[in-house]
């Protein structure tokens, strides 16, 4: 509760407070597992969300979607080093420039994800969640 706060008592927009916290989850995803860094910041993060009136559910997806963009990023994507070390012979360089279609889509999908959360939200909707 002290962070969220200090969040809402720098009197910044949600849509501000949303990026900062995707850019976030883009760099802890570099380097940290998905479980580790949800599990790390989620007490935090979860309270500040629901303040600012946004949907847990939106954000589940939202935040899952982010973490694992960010385990493909570079320059520390985690996964790009577990596919070298499962092809050792092929240059961290190629790889890199084989997940930056995915990098791109996932970027795309992610802007619409958090621009239009209907898109996240219409099958648990639809199931009756």
């Amino acid at each position: 509760m002290i962070v969220g706060g200090h969040v809402k008592g720098l009197e910044l927009p949600p849509a501000a407070v949303i990026a900062a916290l995707l850019l976030f989850y883009v760099l802890l995803g570099a380097i940290f597992d998905t479980v580790a860094a949800m599990v790390l910041t989620l007490p935090i993060v979860y309270p500040l969300i629901i303040g600012m009136g946004y949907d847990p559910l939106w954000w589940g997806v939202i935040n899952v979607v982010v973490v694992e963009l960010g385990m493909i990023t570079p320059p520390f994507g985690i996964n790009v080093f577990v596919l070298k070390g499962m092809q050792p012979e092929t240059p961290v360089t190629t790889i890199f420039k084989g997940v930056l279609p995915f990098v791109l889509g996932d970027c795309l999908r992610l802007a619409m994800l958090a621009t239009m959360p209907v898109l996240s939200l219409w099958l648990p909707r639809y199931l009756g969640w």
